[in-house]
């Protein structure tokens, strides 16, 4: 078999590989027969890989030897709780596990098929809540909106709206772990389930639970939010903004230093005064006079993807070709 192929194929599927060993299986490689893949309770990836006997073997420490070896070959051997592999002249010998030990098949979902929506999980990210006690924060939803699939999110402080121009109806949540793997790995497609989504790019298949309807009505909290109000959106210095902002969070902090932002005569100034130190910038723009208090971090974050902006008086909305985000003022 070609080491360096199949040190391509573990790194990508290496992305299932628990880090916090819940389970010690979580942590293998598991190799079927026909394909390897990795499973860690919230997402697996597979990917096709042929050896002539089911088997699994500690992931890091048996990518650590490929990694480490200048051979074009590796055969591998099965002898009952054992694999031994070769490296050039090298043989090795590392403790395995059987079939019998897998805790998770790769399952048969074929269902729903929804085109390419990465791009609109990629910007849902920002404000998905990395914190898994926010049970309802910490995922991805990806519903209709008028006939048309939208993909939202939430982290309690910021919401994201994409909309796909998909003709199509669904109402169902991914979790964070699973959405960060298929933006980062790659996605054509995804097949939905009752009980779990697929993602699909190349060779590679990324499984996540389907985590059911969401709990969250996103519509209806835009519009108490933006409270029916109309206004007119505005040019966004993206990169002036960004360099500001960057300057800004060195010092600032939402709970005792946040920023202020105020604009005042088409002049936009941004002002972070803490103990440790102030910073003081100056944008020119075309905005209505406005002051309010922002988290520098989120606002900055609220940016990606986006080019016209409004400031209000209880947030800020951003806009972008198919993307709409939401952030709350302090």
């Amino acid at each position: 078999m070609d080491r360096s192929k199949l040190l391509k194929t573990l790194e990508v599927v290496g992305r299932a590989l628990e880090r916090n060993n819940v389970l010690p299986i979580y942590e293998y490689f598991c190799f079927t027969g026909n394909t390897v893949f990795a499973f860690n309770d919230s997402f697996g990836v597979v990917a096709p890989c042929k050896v002539p006997k089911p088997f699994a073997v500690h992931g890091p420490i048996f990518r650590d030897f490929l990694q480490a070896s200048k051979a074009d070959e590796i055969e591998m051997e099965v002898d009952q709780d054992q694999l031994l592999f070769v490296l050039g002249q090298t043989p090795h010998v590392l403790p395995c596990k059987q079939s019998s030990d897998f805790v998770w098949a790769e399952p048969n979902i074929g269902k729903r098929f929804i085109g390419d929506i990465t791009k609109g999980i990629e910007l849902c990210l920002p404000t998905c809540s990395e914190n898994l006690a926010l049970e309802a924060f910490a995922r991805v939803c990806i519903k209709d909106s008028d006939g048309k699939i939208c993909v939202y999110s939430t982290d309690g402080d910021a919401l994201t709206k994409f909309m796909t121009g998909i003709n199509s109806q669904a109402d169902v949540c991914l979790s964070r772990a699973f959405c960060d793997a298929l933006t980062k790995i790659g996605s054509d497609s995804l097949v939905i389930g009752d009980e779990w989504i697929c993602s699909h790019f190349e060779d590679y298949r990324i499984y996540g639970r389907n985590l059911g309807p969401t709990t969250f009505d996103y519509e209806t909290n835009i519009s108490k939010i933006l409270g029916g109000e109309a206004f007119n959106l505005v040019d966004m210095p993206v990169k002036l903004l960004n360099e500001h902002l960057t300057r800004a969070r060195v010092i600032a902090d939402i709970e005792t230093s946040p920023t202020i932002i105020m604009i005042k005569g088409n002049i936009l100034e941004l002002q972070t005064e803490t103990p440790f130190g102030n910073v003081y910038d100056n944008i020119k723009i075309k905005h209505p006079d406005i002051e309010v208090k922002i988290s520098a971090e989120l606002f900055q974050k609220s940016m990606v993807g986006c080019d016209q902006f409004r400031v209000l008086k209880n947030c800020c909305v951003f806009k972008g070709e198919k993307v709409m985000r939401l952030v709350s003022n302090l």
